[in-house]
Parts: C-alpha cells; sequence; structure tokens
C-alpha cells in the first residue's frame, strides 16, 4: 500500500532568535516523522531526539536518507558554526537512525540540497549579521578554524555509500554586499538548489543577487557562471527550478516579490521575466520579525503540474499564482494560515494533493487540500510541533506516476 511520510525539523535555541525575537524561544530538539492519510491528517509515528536546531531538511532521491542543516553558529559547542545530520529510515519501525554528524564549515547553516543521484549534498550557510568567520580545510578534509569571522558560504559534500555524510569537496564563498550597511553588508546565501542539468541557484539575500552557478563532478567543483544582481534591499531568498522549462521561482524576502527568471544557457545569465507583489494591503502584518513597513515573502513550492506556484509571506497568508509556458505569473488569491505566526517553511505532497507549511509561533504544522483544477487551498487539519521550520517527504509502496 503506497504510504506518504512527513518529516519535520524546527529551530531550536540560536543566538539571532534572542536578538530579534526575544519572546520566541525555540524548541526543536530533533525530528518529528509523521503519516500523512488519505484524508489529509498528520498522525505522529516516531521521533528522535539530541539533534540540534535541524531547521532544514532534504530527503535521498531512494527515499532511504534524510539530512538535516543543524541552523547554529556554534554546532556541537565547538565553535565552528552549523552542522549537518544524516539519518538511515527503517520503514518497519517508521524510525529514524542517527549515521553521523559533521560540520557544515560556515555559520548558520540555512538549507541542504541534494543532487539527482544522491551523491553529493549542497549546503548554504547563511552567516551571521554582526560577525564573520573564516575556515580553512586542511589536507584530511578536516574543517579548522582560523579567523573568528563568518562569511557566508557554500559547500558541496560526498555522500558515502552507507549515507553518511562524507568529506568535504567544495566551498564557494560568496562575495558582495547589499542595500543596508547591516542586514546587507556581507553576503548571506539562504538557499542553494541544483537540478538534473547540474545547474546550481543560490539567492544571496546580504549580497541583493543571485548566483547562478554549474557543478563539475568531475572535479567536484562549483564554478560561478554569472551573478544576477536584484535590486537595492530586494534580498532573495528561496529558490525552485521550474522542472521542464528553463524557468526558476525566486521569492525576495525584504520587498515580499516573487520573481521568474529564464536560464539563458546560451549566454551564461539569468534573465528577469516577472516580478510580483505578494503584499496584500488588506491584512494586517501580525510577525514580530517585521521591522519594515513591508511583510517578508519566505518559501516558494510549485506544484507538480507545474501551474500552480505558492508563496508564503509573514502577513501569514499563502499566495497562490499562476504560471504559464512563458515564464508570467498572475496573483490568483491569498489564503490566510492561522497557525500563531512566523509561517515558514512549505511542503507539496508528491502526488500534488496536500500543502503542509510550518507556523515557529504557533509550534504547529497545518494541511490545506489543493483543489486540482483551480490550485483553491482549503485547510483540512494541524499538529503540534516544537517551532517547525521544515517538512520533508517520503513515499513508498506505490508511485506518484
Amino acid at each position: 500500500m503506497r504510504r506518504t511520510l512527513c518529516f519535520f525539523g524546527g529551530y531550536g535555541p540560536q543566538y539571532w532568535l534572542n536578538i530579534r525575537t526575544p519572546d520566541i524561544e525555540g524548541k526543536c530538539d530533533g525530528i518529528t516523522v509523521c503519516s500523512l492519510d488519505d484524508g489529509g491528517k498528520l498522525i505522529k509515528l516516531s521521533d528522535i531526539h539530541d539533534i540540534d536546531s535541524p531547521a532544514t531538511l532534504a530527503v535521498s532521491p531512494d527515499g532511504k536518507f534524510l539530512y538535516a542543516a543543524n541552523e547554529l553558529n556554534n554546532f556541537k559547542g565547538l565553535g565552528y558554526g552549523g552542522g549537518i545530520s544524516a539519518f538511515s529510515f527503517d520503514e518497519k519501525s517508521n524510525k529514524l537512525k542517527l549515521l553521523n554528524q559533521v560540520s557544515a564549515a560556515g555559520s548558520c547553516t540555512a538549507y541542504i540540497a541534494i543532487d539527482k543521484y544522491g551523491k553529493y549534498l549542497f549546503v548554504a550557510n547563511h552567516g551571521s549579521y554582526y560577525y564573520v568567520s573564516r575556515y580553512e580545510i586542511d589536507d584530511f578534509g578536516h574543517v579548522m578554524p582560523s579567523v573568528i569571522r563568518d562569511e557566508g558560504c557554500v559547500c558541496v559534500y560526498k555522500i558515502m555509500n552507507d549515507g553518511s555524510v562524507g568529506p568535504l569537496v567544495d566551498r564557494l564563498v560568496l562575495e558582495g554586499r547589499g542595500h543596508d550597511p547591516i542586514v546587507h553588508g556581507v553576503s548571506h546565501p539562504h538557499c542553494v538548489v541544483i537540478d538534473e542539468n547540474d545547474d546550481v541557484i543560490i539567492p544571496d539575500k546580504g549580497g541583493d543577487q543571485i548566483y547562478y552557478c554549474h557543478f563539475d563532478r568531475g572535479n567536484e567543483k562549483l564554478s560561478v557562471r554569472s551573478v544576477f544582481k536584484s535590486g537595492d534591499g530586494s534580498s532573495p531568498r528561496h529558490a525552485v527550478f521550474i522542472k521542464g522549462t528553463p524557468y526558476i521561482t525566486v521569492t525576495n524576502e525584504y520587498d515580499a516579490h516573487l520573481t521568474i527568471y529564464r536560464i539563458d544557457r546560451e549566454n551564461d545569465c539569468l534573465v528577469l521575466t516577472a516580478k510580483v507583489d505578494t503584499y496584500d494591503p488588506n491584512i494586517p502584518q501580525e510577525c514580530d520579525l517585521v521591522d519594515t513597513a513591508r511583510p517578508w515573502a519566505i518559501d516558494v513550492r510549485i506544484h507538480p503540474n507545474g501551474k500552480f506556484v505558492y508563496v508564503d509571506n509573514t502577513q501569514n497568508i499563502i499566495c497562490l499564482f499562476y504560471l504559464n509556458e512563458h515564464g508570467e505569473i498572475e496573483l490568483v488569491e491569498n489564503t490566510p494560515v492561522e497557525n500563531g505566526g512566523m509561517v515558514r517553511g512549505m511542503g507539496i505532497s508528491p502526488d500534488g494533493r496536500y500543502l503542509i507549511i510550518t507556523g515557529v509561533s504557533g509550534e504547529k504544522a497545518d494541511v490545506f487540500s489543493i483543489e486540482q483544477n483551480s490550485g483553491h487551498l482549503s485547510h483540512v487539519s494541524s499538529i503540534d510541533l516544537p517551532t517547525p521550520t521544515a517538512v520533508a517527504f517520503k513515499v513508498y509502496g506505490g508511485s506518484d506516476d
């Protein structure tokens, strides 16, 4: 029988929550495993503890392994920055088993992604707004701090045959600064995604720019093709490739826009094709994180049909856009999320029937059914979780096709 599982991670205690939102206490110390039944209800199956701040998650292409980015600046008390945790999953017991943990070679590890073969991990280290860290890698692949500075970087790790995280093979330090002297004082990559062509997109919040790169498997290196300047104060945050097309979607955190870019592989550049606001002037802002006149756009997800695009923002809404084959988008409707505030990560079930969104302040995840012809969302259930930020899916016992 076909089953859909959901893995949830979240924020543990971390420095930036104490600085910017002292009323929010990061409570997540592990990963929760739930089943998603045919009616959209989440049922808790198991959890694993003593995993520090597993704020973003990724499942291997074969579904056998789960990886978490530990979003910290002092992982395991070593002062090295964030971390990466690898797990295997037992389908009989529905339990995760920790395989290993390694330093992420950068601070405040904000995103993790896997290539199509499940051979490499790509990790975005956001870095701190308030200080910068340098690292050196010795001949044995060990991470050694050399200067107490914290730089934004993307790291590439090998995945071993047993699913554990192997050696660091490349580390790309981003350069540039953006609009605000503090927030944009240095580069802050908040996401990294890789497609079937091994093209890599890195939204850089701090630099107000987007890196377009390519991963060379033979040399195990990231090469920068071009850097697109997205506009002062835009803060590109999350990106998704639109499968089967030359387009990508990117949310801008600080100006709250959703953007569409065409990847021009002939000229090695990105071309902006659409930019739409996610701000709803009829809805008051309630999130404590918002310290500007506008909300922040957070996550972006694309329905398997390639036509529905969903974006959440700090007005605690999910915006539904229609996307056409020319990379043009149109806002259709906004759906409020009554989860207590500070919406974070979203995920769409592989069969396209449900959208799940996490809410940090309300400490819950909400499930919405997706009307397959219109994309309209309807709330169907919720589950209590400790300061959740991320959801990832595993399907077994059947095919999505």
